[in-house]
């Protein structure tokens, strides 16, 4: 008994060590804007292709646009300047920071 429990253990041990061991992917980046200036952190939409980010460019205020790969240009989602978008459920809302100047502000005071 204490051999099949053994072998069964060499056996799982086996399978888990060489499934990391496998070949994988290389990573492939692709870049989703080309405009000067700050872009933040990004965020995937539901949908798993669309980004979502806020960044300022060429010395605009801070905005927050979406992308898809393939696409020529992001678009605006029209929220007011200074905004932030800090993170998107699964379900599609999206947890935005409203007048992030006046939020630093707040936090120096």
């Amino acid at each position: 008994m204490a051999g099949v429990a053994a072998g069964l253990l060499l056996a799982a041990g086996t399978y888990f060590v060489g499934r990391g061991t496998g070949a994988t992917k290389p990573i492939n980046f692709q870049g989703l804007t080309f405009r000067r200036g700050s872009p933040g952190a990004a965020h995937f939409a539901p949908d798993g292709q669309t980004v979502v980010y806020a960044a300022q460019w060429e010395g605009e205020l801070p905005e927050v646009f979406s992308v898809r790969p393939g696409a020529a240009e992001s678009r605006s989602m029209g929220l007011p300047p200074n905004t932030d978008i800090l993170a998107i459920s699964s379900t599609g809302q999206a947890a935005v920071l409203l007048d992030t100047k006046r939020a630093v502000h707040r936090g120096r005071s």
